[in-house]
């Protein structure tokens, strides 16, 4: 006879689920209910699964945000500072410009556009193999003999 899961079974269930979901310890949650600290851990092994995933998701869900939402939040905290700066402080308002300079630059140093020092980098090669001088050449050449590249490769018949 299969034995059924004392927590699945007991009448306040839901209430030790949120306790466990909350990370009480389970001394606490087997005194408060009167279970098992064995029984706790294996409803929360084998039954409370897709339950822990699911709350796991929404509190990443409702934590996360992106890297570019906290560099503009930043940028805008950055720009506030500067405009709360009194006129005559010009050392504050030197100090808070540099501040936005440097998060207005934050973007294109994650994207790899400025090198670290700050100077721009052109895009390295192109960002397809079909713009690259050597496809471009080695098309040029087969439109001149009048082959594809497929049958310059060997995959087409050829014509008898």
């Amino acid at each position: 006879m299969v034995r059924v899961c004392s927590i699945c079974k007991h009448k306040e269930r839901s209430q030790i689920e949120q306790a466990i979901l909350a990370g009480e310890t389970y001394s606490s949650i087997s005194k408060q209910w009167a279970v098992n600290d064995y029984a706790i851990c294996n409803h929360k092994t084998h039954h409370m699964t897709e339950l822990i995933t699911q709350a796991r998701a929404q509190a990443t869900e409702q934590g996360k945000k992106t890297l570019l939402e906290k560099i503009q939040e930043l940028s805008t905290q950055a720009s506030q500072i500067l405009a709360d700066c009194p006129v005559d402080d010009t050392r504050a308002r030197i100090l808070a410009l540099k501040e936005v300079r440097e998060i207005s630059l934050l973007p294109s140093k994650l994207l790899g556009e400025l090198t670290p020092e700050g100077q721009y980098k052109p895009h390295q090669g192109p960002a397809s193999i079909f713009a690259s001088p050597e496809w471009l050449g080695l098309t040029q050449a087969l439109v001149k003999r009048r082959r594809t590249p497929l049958q310059a490769a060997g995959h087409a018949r050829r014509r008898r």
